[in-house]
């Protein structure tokens, strides 16, 4: 029988619920992280973060130095593309922006500055109060 087929046989009955119990434990890290807001849930990449290199230390913890050093590499390469399209202005990042004005400025006219500058406009509220905009 192979050292390693006997690590591995020894590896799975010794550390499975010692594993599953922090697989468990990262799983209510990365629900914490999640922050549900009135009509979006922000967060999801500080939950993949947070389970990424809970494997890439669990990896490492039981020995497999390849297999995490790989891991690891491709997280680097998923977030380098990831900055990349941001950068070009590819994908979901949305901001919100306030207005302050001296004045009441007419909804449509905020409207058509979005639509000349392609931008697109998901929620739009105006305080006469405060006198500011909310987009």
């Amino acid at each position: 029988m192979c050292l390693r087929s006997y690590y591995n046989r020894f590896l799975t009955r010794k550390f499975s619920s010692f594993t599953w119990a922090i697989v468990t434990g990262i799983g209510f890290l990365g629900a914490g992280a999640l922050i549900k807001n009135a009509d979006k849930i922000f967060g999801f990449t500080n939950a993949t973060s947070i389970w990424i290199f809970s494997i890439i230390g669990l990896l490492i913890g039981i020995g497999e130095y390849k297999e995490a050093m790989v891991t690891y590499t491709i997280v680097w390469v998923v977030i380098s593309f990831d900055v990349y399209l941001e950068s070009k202005g590819i994908g979901n990042y949305n901001k919100k922006i306030m207005i302050k004005t001296k004045r009441i400025v007419n909804k449509s006219k905020i409207i058509s500055l979005f639509k000349e500058r392609k931008w697109k406009l998901l929620d739009l509220s105006i305080d006469k109060k405060e006198k500011k905009i909310i987009s």
